[in-house]
């Protein structure tokens, strides 16, 4: 699949709430956590979210600051197998970098909006 990304850093989102409650629809609170594992070939991570949802994810993306697409591959699955791939991914390959973050989630149309 792919997808399109631009991020872009602000320091206050209160001034950009309004403008997405008139035109988006909320779609909830994200608290994340996401599991970077070495890899040859573009990024490969586990994904957390809500404590209920577990995914696998590879992808590739230039490293720019500007728009960019991004080729990926999301793979779901439940607890239980989630957690014997996180050991088995951290045995084979080692674990980088551990990221926890909590965001806002806006959709307009089929555009996903992270705060």
């Amino acid at each position: 699949m792919q997808n399109i990304e631009l991020k872009v850093q602000v320091n206050n989102f209160l001034p950009f709430l309004p403008i997405l409650k008139s035109k988006a629809k909320y779609g909830g609170m994200l608290n994340q956590i996401d599991t970077y594992y070495y890899c040859r070939n573009g990024r490969l991570k586990s994904r957390e979210i809500n404590n209920k949802e577990f995914e696998l994810i590879i992808y590739q993306r230039p490293n720019i600051s500007d728009s960019k697409l991004s080729d990926y591959q999301i793979v779901s699955y439940n607890r239980k197998t989630f957690k014997q791939i996180k050991r088995l991914l951290k045995s084979a390959l080692g674990e980088k970098l551990i990221v926890r973050k909590k965001r806002q989630l806006w959709l307009i149309g089929t555009t996903r909006i992270h705060l």
